[in-house]
């Protein structure tokens, strides 16, 4: 029986995922490392692009519910629904 691509797989050839891991937070699915260190590269961009977004956001939501509480108690409020 010929080898499969599983056998002929080095650790050479396994992607290092330590910037997927910086961007997750947490590491991630050891299956990617069979990915080109491109793609996995482009997935960590794709994933910091995405929480920057998610970030900015979630301030500009938290901006717009603030100008419905009256002037004076905007900083009250925003200090006890942000950490």
């Amino acid at each position: 029986m010929p080898p499969s691509d599983d056998d002929l797989e080095t650790e050479h050839d396994r992607a290092d995922l330590s910037t997927l891991h910086d961007a997750l937070g947490q590491p991630p699915p050891g299956s990617l490392a069979t990915l080109d260190q491109v793609v996995v590269d482009d997935l960590a961009d794709l994933v910091v692009g995405a929480r920057k977004g998610q970030e900015a956001a979630l301030l500009q939501a938290i901006d717009d519910a603030l100008r419905l509480v009256p002037r004076p108690l905007r900083g009250v409020v925003k200090r006890v629904i942000l950490p």
